[in-house]
Parts: structure tokens; C-alpha cells; sequence
């Protein structure tokens, strides 16, 4: 088959891994452009015929540009790993499938030093910046603003939505996804040496890997916080 072909075929296999839950939607989403970077790629090879190029035109050393190829467009070679890790999965799919003889794709290690080994970790506030952020947000939902500005009860309630958002994602550092989908059933606050915890609970069908997991984080009075102003919200005549 061709490259684009062999691209689709693979996409619907992933599509049903959504649909049974194996990998979120949005995980999709970032499958299909790292696919499509590989076709542009192939397609800017010298004498490429893009997407009419079959499948067995490529060499087992077909990937040994892409490096560059990417860091061309400004691109972190922490993203270009993980492209490259994307592109030896399609190809493990089309070998296994039978479309081509090649097993997997050979590249140059890429290595990360000095910042862009901080980019491998999820990006983190400093203390200044946590700060920073904090004391704005208290500004953003003080009374005294939303008066000034006129605010009613739904507005204000959304500042506060905002404000808790920041404050619980940066004490426990949980993704996006799992942030929109936390319940309150899946979280404990408690007492512990003069601080106030908070027990989260992930569950596996909100996690990016389908995996479960408990933290204890501080910042538990923010969750506690929130849960008191919903409940006055929701109540409320």
C-alpha cells in the first residue's frame, strides 16, 4: 500500500482503541499530526513522490532527516523523540499486518542535556511564580472588584471556578482531562501535621494512560474552599 494508506489503516485500529477506552480521545488527535509530520517529511525527500510513495519504498534508515527535518521548523528534540517513537509504532502495525517486511525504522539516538532535560518533566511554577499567579487570582475574585465591575452570582462564581482550577492543578499537578473529569467522590481532605491534605483518586478511565492512581497533595483547604462556594452557588434562590 502506500504511505497515506497504511497511515489510515493504522488510524482506525486507533480509533477503536478510543471506542473501547484503551487511549483518550485527544491522544488521537495528537497520533494523526504526528503521522501527518511523517508524510510531510517523506514528502519533502528528494525525488518523494509523497503520497503516492508505497510503503516498501522506505529504507529501514528512511527516518536518519527527520531530526533535522524538524529542528528546521524550531521543533524540541524531546517532541521529535517522541514523533519518531509514534512513527516505529505505525511501522511494528504494518509489519505485523503483513504490508511491508520492515520490523522497525532506524534512527540516531537523540539525547537531551541541559534545559531540554527539564522539558521531559511536566512543566512546574517556580515559587515566585506560584506566588505571583495566587495574588492576582485573589484580586480577580475579591469582592471588591466584582462589585466595581458589576459582576452577578453566576460571573462570580466562574472567577472562582478559574481561581481553584490554577490552585488545585498546581498542587497536584494532575493533566488537563483528569482536572475536567475529578468528582467529588474521588477526593479526601484531611488533617496531617498541621497541614491540610488532600487524597485524590484518578481514576483509569480519566487517565491519558488508562491507569489509576492515588496522591496525597497539600492544598487540601482549596478543595475545600470550592466545594463550600458550589454548594452556596447551586443553593442559592
Amino acid at each position: 500500500p502506500t504511505l497515506t494508506k497504511a497511515v489510515e489503516q493504522y488510524l482506525e485500529v486507533r480509533k477503536k482503541d478510543v471506542e473501547r477506552g484503551a487511549i483518550v480521545p485527544n491522544r488521537l488527535v495528537t497520533i494523526k499530526a504526528m503521522l501527518n509530520n511523517f508524510v510531510r517529511y517523506v514528502g519533502a525527500k528528494p525525488s518523494s513522490k509523497s503520497r503516492v510513495m508505497r510503503l516498501s519504498d522506505l529504507d529501514k534508515k528512511c527516518l536518519y532527516g527527520y531530526q533535522k527535518f524538524r529542528q528546521n521548523e524550531n521543533i524540541k528534540n524531546v517532541t521529535i523523540r517522541n514523533e519518531l517513537a509514534m512513527f516505529n509504532a505505525l511501522c511494528k502495525f504494518c509489519f505485523e499486518e503483513g504490508l511491508h517486511d520492515t520490523a522497525y525504522w532506524n534512527y540516531p539516538k537523540i539525547t537531551t542535556r541541559g534545559v531540554e532535560v527539564d522539558e521531559l518533566r511536566r512543566a512546574t511554577y517556580t515559587d515566585d511564580e506560584y506566588k505571583r499567579v495566587t495574588k492576582a487570582l485573589r484580586l480577580y475574585t475579591s469582592k471588591k472588584l466584582a462589585t466595581a465591575q458589576r459582576l452577578d452570582a453566576t460571573d462570580v462564581f466562574i472567577r472562582q471556578v478559574i481561581r481553584h482550577y490554577f490552585l488545585i492543578g498546581a498542587n497536584t499537578m494532575m493533566r488537563v482531562g483528569e482536572l475536567k473529569q475529578l468528582t467529588w467522590n474521588n477526593v479526601e481532605t484531611f488533617n496531617s501535621n498541621g497541614q491540610r491534605l488532600a487524597r485524590v483518586t484518578v481514576r483509569a478511565e480519566t487517565s491519558k494512560v488508562r491507569k489509576s492512581r492515588v496522591i496525597v497533595v497539600r492544598g487540601g483547604e482549596h478543595f475545600d474552599r470550592l466545594k463550600k462556594l458550589a454548594e452556596e452557588f447551586f443553593t442559592a434562590d
